[in-house]
């Protein structure tokens, strides 16, 4: 009798609470939306190209300032590109030649310390979306400090001193970090499927394969690589390629940079014109390759990676890229088709389905999988069944739009990511106004607009025409191979990344049936 009394009192709490949960669902649903992009205040950036060439000013709400340098490296030979990153690893640790004596290197980082609160040079990396065909340098420093921290930062871009030790240091540094970067099976992903889909994409932005090769080809030659350096830090300051953007508070400009100290500035950093080298690659389409279907095995435990792209051409200017951004929010959301199906199901930790303008190419990404057949095949499904039946729910539309609409407005959160977000959409060629636009067009875009980039964009994605790049270890390399077989996905197995990639590049021209010596099927 206890037991069925206790039965009976759990049915009927579950009851309860079941129709409880019905009646606050009901009561969300009825409350009043507020308008995105409503009632917001953005912080006030003055954003001006000054008379002087080569300088953008932003004048913003702080105490510091900021001189953001963008060195444009599309024109580089391989090579240099290839030791962008040595560079930048070498950028605050070396010696320098300053005020015509020679400063070690101790003593030149105990002055960085005291004269600048950040000093940073980044190159592009796996993530091409950044800034693919730059180097950027970004120094921060008090503004009574001006004129003594520009002489120190004009000595560590021109007047570094490459010792042997130094490099040494820096290289084996460096080859361990690019080595760590392609055991991650992501990183692996990106970096075989840009080398195999582009022709020259090895000159536009960085190749970890190519960098991995020929680091450690100069571990026995640092002086043959200390001259490398010295003729890349020429070339990349001496090349008419540079721009300059200070961030700093307006009330300062009248008091510490006067047209006089801005034409030193010019004159000191070698700035010849108020350009935006372009944030995007110059990539080009390899004509003799149909699309492929590749499996590379890497140390991923037991866990499976995909990576699907298809070529399309929706820049950040594009009529359909709110469309196309807010669709993938829509299927990729927290309780969304797509976790349901793939997270749900347990078939990956990890999914992402994006449009990248850097590439011109629609994305879709597992990682972490269990089951990498299965999970493509359901996000396949997914997208074939909203096609079918050419509806979409309204409420998570809504949702939708808010979590895209918050990835826009976070990036005017501070009065410093403000300014950057404005030197950012310079250099894509984009208007200042661009990101405002945006939730403008978020706010207008309905299920119809979804509905047709969805059959226009990605259902394309889910078929023969896209590409398709596998990593997984290898005790799961025949599995795959047979279960994306049945699902009509010819696999090849790939041995030699590097020489694969070396074969398309000298033979761009070559028929696509001599690229399958380089494959086996395990």
């Amino acid at each position: 009798v206890g037991m069925a009394n206790c039965e009976k009192e759990v049915n009927d709490c579950t009851e309860f609470n079941e129709k409880g949960f019905e009646e606050v669902e009901k009561l969300i649903a009825n409350l009043p939306s507020p308008t995105i992009g409503e009632n917001l205040s953005y912080h006030s950036i003055n954003t001006h190209v000054e008379k002087v060439p080569g300088i953008t000013i932003h004048e913003i709400e702080s105490d510091f300032c900021r001189l953001f340098f963008t060195f444009d490296t599309a024109n580089m030979t391989l090579e240099s590109k290839t030791l962008l990153g040595l560079y930048a690893t070498l950028f605050c640790d070396t010696a320098l030649l300053h005020n015509g004596k020679e400063l070690p290197y101790e003593d030149a980082i105990k002055l960085k310390e005291q004269l600048l609160l950040q000093a940073k040079c980044s190159v592009s990396g796996v993530d091409v979306e950044s800034f693919s065909e730059l180097v950027t340098m970004e120094f921060k420093f008090m503004m009574e400090d001006l004129e003594q921290c520009t002489g120190f930062i004009n000595d560590l871009i021109i007047n570094k001193i490459f010792s042997h030790d130094r490099v040494s240091t820096a290289l084996n540094k460096m080859i361990s970090k690019v080595g760590v970067a392609l055991r991650k099976a992501r990183v692996v992903l990106s970096q075989i499927d840009v080398s195999t889909r582009f022709y020259g994409s090895c000159k536009s932005s960085r190749n970890l394969f190519a960098e991995q090769t020929l680091l450690e080809s100069f571990k026995d030659d640092i002086p043959a690589l200390i001259k490398k350096l010295e003729n890349l830090q020429r070339v990349l300051v001496y090349g008419n390629n540079v721009s300059l953007h200070i961030l700093a508070n307006k009330r300062n400009f009248t008091e510490y940079f006067p047209t006089q100290e801005l034409d030193k500035l010019a004159s000191l950093f070698k700035l010849s014109k108020a350009n935006y080298p372009s944030l995007l690659p110059s990539f080009y389409q390899r004509k003799a390759l149909k699309p492929q279907q590749l499996l590379k095995v890497v140390p991923t435990d037991e866990s499976s990676y995909l990576f699907l792209t298809n070529p399309s051409n929706i820049p950040f200017n594009h009529p359909d890229y709110v469309a196309v951004a807010l669709f993938a929010e829509y299927v990729g959301q927290l309780e969304g088709p797509f976790w349901k199906q793939i997270r749900g199901q347990g078939f990956a930790y990890s999914y992402s389905l994006y449009n990248s303008p850097a590439t011109g190419s629609i994305c879709f990404y597992l990682g972490r999988a269990t089951n990498v057949s299965k999970a493509y095949l359901v996000a396949k499904d997914t997208v074939n069944d909203i096609i079918k039946e050419n509806k979409l729910d309204e409420t998570q539309i809504e949702t939708a739009k808010g979590a895209l609409a918050y990835n826009f407005i976070q990036k005017y959160e501070t009065p410093y990511s403000s300014a950057f977000t404005n030197v950012i959409n310079l250099h894509r060629g984009l208007p200042l106004s661009h990101d405002s636009d945006v939730l403008s067009k978020i706010i207008n875009t309905c299920a119809e607009d979804l509905l047709d980039v969805c059959k226009r964009y990605y259902k394309p994605l889910f078929t023969d025409t896209a590409n398709v790049i596998v990593c997984c270890p290898s005790t799961k390399k025949d599995e795959i191979i047979k279960d994306m077989a049945g699902i009509g996905l010819d696999i090849n197995v790939m041995d030699d990344v590097q020489e694969y990639i070396k074969f398309l590049d000298d033979n761009e021209t070559t028929s696509i049936n001599s690229v399958f010596k380089f494959f086996n099927k395990g």
